[in-house]
């Protein structure tokens, strides 16, 4: 510290320590100087005093560090989990429909056995992620869908507002970890049906009404359909994957062998019979990727 003369008033060997010696020249007019434990310099009398401060990045504290993160790699032990489905007929029944119909039973029978694994496993990935969502500590975003009392908006109306309750569990996510959102959304019947009602639905994408399909688009957001035995009738499981990074997902799912067949056992008795199955096994990553919505007050529905 000096003054308008260049004469040294103070100096510190250390930062935050006291002033180490200070000494006034009579032209500058200071009568006093003062050091606080908090870094504060007071100057008593005379004309503008002058300070000059030397950096060191290895003690600065007035900047912003935000410190280290640790990445922690879990393995996890590949257990193959077997989902199997048997299929008998018999051969009065191949020879007939081979005759007049023209078509094979063993083809027929095989494919729509394949189709009962494929809804079963849609099912049952369904069922791990509401497991998932029930438990990972959020609350469920409850949406009234009756119209507004004293307000002139119809059932229609008020439909138009679900997209609050959707940007609601995405900011859950967002609260916890800083990203999140609504990639897909998964739903009991009625839930879903009652999406219709919004101007931003829109059929693309729709699949077949068979297991658990798609009914179309909300906004850009996929929609699926399961039946109230999976999800509740009024229910919404939201879920949000990363797109910036496809390893950031709530479930993963390993697939050993995706469709495995013993082929067609004839027996003494003219019965055949088969099996299917497929191989794999799953982790829940995230379960905080999830979230619910409850629809209350539903048309159609008790």
């Amino acid at each position: 510290m000096f003054d308008a003369s260049g004469n040294v008033l103070a100096w510190e060997n250390k930062p935050g320590g006291a002033l180490s010696s200070w000494t006034v020249a009579a032209s500058s007019g200071i009568t006093n100087i003062t050091f606080d434990s908090v870094g504060t310099y007071t100057i008593t009398g005379g004309s503008t005093a002058y300070a000059m401060g030397r950096y060191n990045s290895e003690t600065d504290l007035t900047g912003t560090y935000l410190g280290e993160v640790e990445l922690v790699m879990a393995d996890y032990q590949f257990r193959v989990r077997p989902m199997t489905l048997g299929v008998t007929w018999t051969t009065l029944s191949e020879l007939v429909l081979d005759s007049t119909v023209g078509v094979s039973t063993e083809e027929v029978l095989m494919d729509a056995a394949g189709q009962e694994i494929k809804k079963a496993l849609d099912f049952y990935a369904v069922k791990i992620a509401y497991a998932a969502a029930t438990s990972n500590g959020y609350s469920s975003i409850v949406f009234d869908a009756e119209a507004g009392s004293g307000t002139q908006d119809s059932y229609i109306h008020t439909a138009q507002t679900i997209s609050q309750a959707i940007e609601r569990v995405g900011d859950q996510m967002y609260n916890t970890l800083l990203r999140g959102g609504v990639s897909r959304i998964c739903g009991g019947p009625a839930a879903i049906t009652y999406l219709r009602l919004n101007a931003g639905f829109t059929t693309k994408g729709v699949q077949p009404r068979i297991g658990g399909y798609q009914v179309g688009e909300l906004y850009g957001i996929p929609l699926f359909k399961v039946p109230k035995t999976i999800i509740p009738e009024n229910t919404l499981m939201c879920v949000w994957k990363n797109e910036n990074n496809e390893a950031d997902v709530s479930i993963a799912f390993g697939t050993l062998v995706p469709f495995f067949s013993t082929g067609a056992l004839q027996r003494k008795n003219f019965y055949k019979e088969a099996g299917l199955a497929t191989f794999g096994d799953y982790v829940i990553l995230n379960n905080a990727y999830f979230g619910l919505i409850t629809i209350n007050n539903i048309r159609g529905i008790s």
